[in-house]
């Protein structure tokens, strides 16, 4: 039977092998435009369009950042016109919003669709099955809301682009999936998207103090306060232990993050059944396939 989860991390990875004949050059175009800190803003007001974003839509797609940074890249794509509005009314792109975001993905596609791949046929058919994927994953009930999908889905080229721009652009649409399936499965518990963050990176072993959590998370922008009262509330819920100088999971926090994770996995694949086990397979063919055709061309990349 196939491990539906490593062929999502195989697809994971060909996309993120993609990254080096392109990123240089269309990141380029966001420095060129002095869009940097604005660019979080940009790409949510785009996914909604023409409707005004709102800070409380901003929060959806990401949770586990702070409203200071949610308002800072506000702030700044207001102060460099790339978007017009106030928090009352919303924010909508102006035509330089739209230029710089047009200058991005015109340029990252034209280099993906130059990207050493399989033959035509095969990328065809590995486009054909990741778009079954993303249509049966829109039309999922749960959850009901995706905003991080659509986040994702207005960059869509389109049918007739080339089919290594549509394999870079469905595979992304499903990675953003994910973090809809992840937040809607600890939302249900209670907790908040910076409690959450903060029982993960116990979980993980990669930090167990609030200063090293709002030095490891330093771009969600919260203080290491934010993240104190985020392990105390672990703390009352059972799921951290403090010893000393320092917070540890204990064994029910390992518990409902391991259960966390399998609800993500419920979530997520549900539409994956629109393929059969023989698709599947040769699903799992094809990104294996790409992946090391990638790797093996990636020198060649690094002169684009």
């Amino acid at each position: 039977m196939s491990d539906k989860l490593s062929i999502y991390n195989t697809g994971i990875e060909a996309m993120n092998a993609l990254a080096p004949y392109y990123q240089e050059e269309a990141v380029g175009k966001i420095g060129e435009a002095e869009a940097r800190e604005s660019w979080f803003a940009l790409l949510n007001a785009a996914a909604v369009d023409p409707t005004p974003l709102t800070a409380a839509r901003f929060t959806a797609v990401s949770p586990y950042t702070s409203p200071a940074r949610i308002n800072g890249a506000l702030g700044s794509a207001l102060e460099n016109g790339f978007l017009t509005g106030s928090e009352e009314s919303g924010f909508l792109l102006t035509d330089k919003g739209h230029a710089v975001l047009a200058a991005f993905f015109d340029t990252a596609q034209a280099l993906i669709a130059g990207a050493p791949v399989l033959a035509d046929a095969e990328m065809a058919n590995l486009a054909a099955y990741l778009h079954r994927l993303v249509a049966a994953t829109k039309d999922l009930p749960d959850p009901a809301d995706k905003p991080n999908l659509q986040n994702s889905l207005w960059t869509d080229p389109g049918p007739d682009a080339p089919a290594t721009v549509l394999v870079d652009q469905y595979i992304t649409d499903l990675r953003q999936f994910r973090d809809d399936a992840h937040i809607t499965a600890w939302q249900k518990l209670g907790v908040d998207g910076r409690s959450w963050e903060t029982l993960t990176f116990l979980w993980n072993d990669d930090a167990h103090t609030a200063a090293e959590l709002q030095e490891k998370l330093e771009g969600r922008r919260f203080t290491e306060s934010d993240y104190g009262a985020s392990l105390a509330a672990l703390v009352e819920k059972g799921w951290a232990t403090q010893a000393g100088d320092e917070w540890q999971i204990t064994e029910a926090g390992r518990t409902v993050r391991q259960e966390g994770e399998e609800e993500t996995d419920r979530i997520y694949f549900a539409g994956w059944n629109t393929l059969d086990e023989t698709e599947l397979n040769d699903l799992d063919d094809l990104l294996q396939r790409l992946l090391d055709q990638l790797k093996e061309a990636a020198p060649a990349a690094e002169t684009v």
